[in-house]
Order: C-alpha cells, then structure tokens, then sequence
C-alpha cells in the first residue's frame, strides 16, 4: 500500500495508522510518531498510574514510558501489543518514584527558630488554667487539640503526625496560636 504524503504510517485515508507503522516511523526518527502514540495512549497510562502515584509524580511517570520508545524504539517488536509494553514500562517507573520517595529522608524545612518542646509546655503551663482554658474555649477544634499536645509537651514532627498535617503547619499554627490567646488573655475575654 502507498504511503499518503502528509501522513504517518501506511494507513489509507481516514484511518488512524497502527502502533506497528508509528513504531517504523518512530524507528525511522519521524518524532511524529511520538505525538500519535503518546495521544492515543496516555490517557488510559495516566488513569492507571493515578492509583498509585500523585499527580505530578503520575505524569512524569507517563511522559518518562513514552521517553523510553524515543530513546530505543528499535528494540520494541512491533508484533506484540504496544499498551501492554507501555503499562510494564509504566509499572516499572511507577515503582521507582515510589521506592525514591521511600528512601529520602523526610527533612523539616530550617527555621530560625529552634524546636524547644518541653520548653513550650513548660510556657504553656505557667499561665493560669482558668484563663487558659477561657481562651481555649474560642479557639478552633484544630488548635484546641493543638494547644492541648504542646502543653503535653509533643514535637512539631509528633503534632503532625497526630494532626494529620505537615510540621511546618505546625509551626505556622503554633504561632498563630500564641497571637490569638494572647489577644484573648490581654483584652479579658479570657
């Protein structure tokens, strides 16, 4: 069959060409080809790999399978089905962002001040209970529980854990927190 100018594959007009012809033209270095394969198939590559990854990760996920048909087209056979090469490509880099994200280590963003929990407990104790627990009372849920693990004496790292947000959230609510009970304590409403 006649190829159409214009057109990649041999496919007749109207007819989208199969992976095997975009696989040639790939092979032939016609970057076309990736364009073809890459709309045809993402889609359903990037709904598999957003069970496992976020979303950011599951897409540079799908755009590193389809780097690897660039990269060694020639070494695909272009009789086996190409979806399920691309889903075992896929699988693989799936599971080394997750491996990666495993091995490093979780740092705490640095900050000018340094973690002092028994000193912030230490702090917290020393107002009066009564007026402590005035203030408390306006507070949100969240920095209720939050005013309760400080005074217990947690660390940023163990607050989060126990709140289900980052410790830098912490921090930032810590703060806001003392500004608020402070407000509460100086203007009587505690």
């Amino acid at each position: 069959m006649a190829r159409v100018p214009g057109r990649l594959g041999s496919a007749p007009r109207g007819s989208s060409p199969s992976d095997a012809s975009l696989l040639g033209a790939l092979i032939a270095r016609d970057l076309r080809a990736i364009d073809a394969l890459y709309e045809r198939h993402s889609a359903a590559l990037l709904g598999w790999d957003l069970r496992w990854l976020p979303a950011l990760d599951a897409e540079e996920a799908v755009l590193d399978t389809f780097l690897v048909l660039v990269q060694k087209p020639e070494n695909i056979d272009p009789t086996r089905p190409l979806r399920a090469l691309l889903y075992t490509v896929l699988r693989g880099k799936a599971i080394d962002r997750l491996r990666a994200a495993r091995r490093q280590p979780q740092t705490e963003p640095w900050t000018d001040e340094p973690e002092d929990a028994a000193g912030d407990a230490a702090r917290w104790r020393r107002l009066d209970l009564a007026d402590l627990a005035r203030a408390a009372a306006t507070l949100d849920p969240v920095d209720q529980e939050l005013l309760c693990l400080l005074m217990d004496g947690r660390s940023s790292p163990e607050i989060a854990a126990t709140l289900g947000i980052s410790a830098e959230a912490v921090r930032q609510r810590k703060r806001t927190l003392q500004q608020r009970l402070q407000a509460a304590l100086q203007t009587g409403a505690a």
